[in-house]
């Protein structure tokens, strides 16, 4: 669909050269523009001139054609919701309700024809999501960008509701409070160039966060936090919430620390997304001198001073001196959950007892080979684990799946059910340690793997051997029913290798994967000890990780 900008002026039907719309459907569009706001960004579909209302074409005859504006998916929501929340006001116009468009009936009532009455065609206008949210200049907000606005929107609704004492019983306080508002759109602006702030469905996952925060650490207990910190840079743009640290931020500074113990990535140790913090000149010196690496560097001392670290977040976190929380968007209409990870001993500890492991059992996996309606195959796998009441699935697929000189693989977790949450990322270095743990042979080095159809050929024996061992393993190698053959699994891999070679390389790579972990089946508890340790380390749990709270 080809979209062009327009303008409030123009959806009125009131620029020159534009036919007439009747005063009624003026005041229902006034309506609509109204609950969008001031600041919404439309767009217009450009089969549509806007030179005739209704919309019946160049040659102004037969029924009226559907006319679609574009805009970003909160307007579209805040409009949805809207009309679900005033039924009889929005009768009059109301279409469908869907969660990426809305459908709005203009009427025009009857006409007269050789003396019957004929009830005319009404108008349809979409409101339709882009599906993104979109800035000023029409430009598709990065998924990283608005995780930095999401969080930091978080972090402010925590600062209004902790430090100043703000109380939120709705989200909708959020929005009639001026000073939080006015900083959430000065965040929106700021960060992501987009000038409306964050759409309703924002606002309620800010209060849900806030909510389920203050009743389960206790208000009383964080009342004197006087540091609220995300960092001091957000992607190109430097911004701290009013109050707190411009630079030298405890989130860049443990970000540093971390990195003497052999951790790249400060999530990599503790994935918390926003820290809270009281006494951090007292707690950054009791850090430093309690758990710097002096001397030795030997596997034995750095994991020693980082049992040290970890065991100084316990504490601060239990006195509420430093929180750390990670952020997980809650879906709408659902419930907010916290958990408090890594902070006792009892925790860390049962994710290291024999035990407790067990419960998690293989309940198969998938690694798709079939050909879909436009040749293409599935680019990752998955592996299915059951715990009891929880079901948890791991996707395993190239680190960049856009990169066509190939990646390695990276391996992520899912919490399925009522419960459901992405865990987060398992760190591949510690993955691949596990897998040695297990005295498992496996190359990430995707140079190890076939990458052209010569390569792949002279291994096909190989190929067949592992896809044929997977799928008596409860692999499943095709989406679709019916037989389906190891062969003919090989045989849409080599004609992959010959469309996308990068693809074709990294399934490969997950086929050896799940080949060598399904080699632990056979082995008493040893393939439920593995994904045990799986689920663990995509959910940063255990003796190795630092303390945080998860909402999700």
């Amino acid at each position: 669909m080809a979209i062009r900008k327009t303008t409030p002026k123009e959806m009125m039907m009131r620029t020159a050269g534009q036919g007439y719309m009747p005063k009624q459907h003026q005041e229902w569009m006034e309506d609509l523009l109204e609950i969008a706001g001031p600041n919404c960004i439309w767009w217009v579909d450009t089969k549509w001139d806007m030179k005739m209302w209704p919309n019946r074409g160049p040659q102004g005859t037969g029924d009226p054609k559907v006319i679609t504006f574009k805009t970003d998916v909160s307007t579209v929501n805040t409009i949805t919701d809207w009309m679900n929340s005033n039924p009889q006001r929005s009768k009059r116009i109301a279409g469908s309700r869907q969660h990426d468009y809305v459908s709005l009936r203009f009427g025009f009532g009857d006409t007269t024809k050789k003396g019957k009455s004929v009830a005319q065609k009404p108008q349809i206008v979409k409101i339709e999501s882009t599906g993104k949210v979109l800035s000023a200049n029409g430009q598709v907000v990065s998924e990283a960008t608005m995780t930095a606005m999401q969080e930091l929107g978080t972090l402010w609704v925590f600062k209004r509701a902790i430090q100043d004492n703000k109380t939120f019983t709705s989200w909708q306080d959020i929005k009639t409070d001026q000073d939080t508002w006015k900083e959430l759109e000065k965040i929106w602006t700021l960060i992501g160039k987009v000038p409306t702030g964050p759409g309703d469905e924002w606002l309620e996952v800010f209060f849900k966060q806030n909510q389920v925060f203050l009743r389960e650490v206790g208000k009383s207990r964080v009342s004197a936090i006087n540091e609220f910190t995300r960092g001091a840079r957000h992607g190109p743009t430097m911004y701290h919430i009013p109050g707190s640290k411009s630079s030298d931020t405890f989130m860049d500074w443990i970000s540093k620390w971390i990195k003497q113990y052999g951790i790249s990535q400060k999530d990599n140790w503790n994935p918390a997304d926003i820290w809270l913090i009281k006494d951090e000149d007292y707690w950054r010196k009791r850090i430093e001198k309690e758990t710097k690496v002096e001397g030795g560097t030997s596997s034995v001392s750095l994991n020693i001073n980082l049992q040290q670290l970890n065991a100084i977040f316990r504490e601060a976190y239990n006195s509420h001196n430093i929180i750390g929380v990670s952020l997980k968007k809650i879906g709408r209409g659902d419930t907010a959950r916290y958990q408090a990870v890594n902070t006792t001993e009892e925790f860390v500890s049962k994710r290291s007892d024999i035990n407790y492991k067990k419960t998690y059992v293989y309940n198969g996996s998938r690694c798709y080979l079939n050909r879909k309606s436009d040749g293409s195959v599935s680019q990752d796998s998955w592996i299915y684990i059951n715990a009891g009441d929880i079901n948890y699935k791991f996707q395993v697929k190239a680190n960049s799946s856009s990169d066509r000189s190939g990646s390695g693989l990276k391996y992520e977790g899912q919490q399925e059910g009522a419960t459901a949450a992405r865990l987060g990322k398992a760190t591949v270095k510690l993955v691949l340690d596990l897998m040695g743990d297990y005295e498992l042979s496996f190359s990430s080095n995707k140079n190890d793997y076939p990458f052209s159809v010569d390569e792949l050929n002279s291994e096909r024996s190989n190929y067949i051997k592992k896809l044929k061992y997977i799928k008596s393993k409860n692999c499943s190698l095709s989406k679709d029913t019916g037989p389906f053959t190891e062969e003919q699994a090989y045989d849409n891999l080599l004609y992959l290798m010959q469309t996308e070679p990068h693809v074709a390389n990294s399934k490969c790579q997950q086929i050896s994967w799940l080949y060598q972990v399904l080699q632990l089946q056979p082995k008493e508890d040893q393939l439920e000890l593995f994904l045990a340790d799986l689920v663990f380390l995509s959910k940063k749990e255990g003796l190795r990780y630092g303390a945080f709270g998860k909402i999700y």
